[in-house]
């Protein structure tokens, strides 16, 4: 199977930035139009992981919630930990559900 770089990371953007503005949304947090582009750009590049080799399950479950986190904190900059928590599950079940 033939996978395109450029193809797999500017759909993955896209798709991020959507996710995200429905998080937004369910979340009512407050962010800007760019704080979310570079939260997706971040999410696309991110998405080049597919090309590592696979690992172990659980180590792979780990970076996926390390970049979900990651990709929270650009997008909505929370600094207390309970606010940031709810986004970022409410990112993860958007994320999950779509």
């Amino acid at each position: 199977m033939v996978v395109y770089l450029d193809v797999l990371v500017c759909l993955n953007i896209v798709i991020t930035y959507f996710i995200l503005l429905a998080a937004k949304s369910f979340s009512r947090s407050k962010s800007n139009v760019y704080r979310l582009i570079a939260a997706s750009v971040t999410g696309g590049l991110l998405s080049t992981y597919i090309f590592l080799p696979k690992q172990h399950f659980l180590f792979e479950l780990l970076v996926k919630i390390i970049f979900g986190a990651v990709i929270t904190l650009i997008a909505f900059k929370k600094s207390k930990l309970k606010a940031f928590l709810r986004a970022f599950m409410i990112f993860n079940a958007v994320s999950f559900l779509y």
